[in-house]
């Protein structure tokens, strides 16, 4: 039965929100020079879903990261192994979300901002503290959601930030994640958030 449903691409469940796909390439071990592809999923906030896509150069490689990984626990959690369809064009990068498109790893998320907080001033603020880049992916996108923690808050604005390299992008991630703007001047704190996008 397993054999007939193989194919080159595994869909991981069940990960940590937290994941990287430095993560999963060290759960494939010496095998991690035949992933082709890692594609890892997120909601339409771009929330991390804990699921990814693996894509292999070949069937062999992905029946052996399947059998070594089909009972791993990774981080208290026990991963859920299938395999799954060839997506329908070339590569799994095309499932990636449009959102991060083929800058994968040199994207930012940062969340937190004031729903008065425009995109004009937030590529002010990137510009004026890191390099940062328009390519076919516009350097600094918006997104809005509700906040989850407080009703005072109401909307809140998240962006989304391209940088030129992937040690940039964790450079802007670890300087703006508990960033507080305007600490001495708003009643309410707005302390942002901040992770790299793969």
């Amino acid at each position: 039965e397993l054999e007939h449903g193989r194919t080159r691409i595994i869909k991981v469940r069940n990960l940590p929100k937290s994941a990287t796909i430095a993560d999963i390439k060290v759960l494939a071990g010496s095998e991690h020079a035949t992933i082709k592809d890692v594609v890892l999923e997120y909601d339409e906030a771009l929330r991390p879903v804990g699921e990814c896509l693996i894509e292999f150069t070949d069937k062999g490689p992905a029946l052996d990261f399947y059998i070594k990984n089909g009972h791993r626990l990774m981080a208290g959690r026990r991963l859920e192994l299938e395999f799954a369809k060839e997506p329908p064009g070339k590569s799994i990068s095309d499932l990636r979300s449009p959102l991060i498109g083929p800058a994968s790893g040199r994207m930012v998320l940062v969340m937190g901002f004031p729903s008065f907080f425009n995109i004009e001033r937030a590529r002010s603020l990137f510009e004026t503290m890191f390099e940062i880049i328009d390519t076919t992916v516009p350097a600094v996108q918006e997104i809005r959601y509700s906040s989850l923690s407080s009703e005072q808050e109401g909307n809140k604005v998240a962006y989304v930030v391209q940088a030129p390299t992937e040690a940039e992008a964790h450079r802007i991630s670890r300087r703006l994640h508990k960033y507080r703007l305007w600490p001495n001047t708003l009643r309410w704190s707005h302390t942002l958030r901040a992770r790299v996008l793969e």
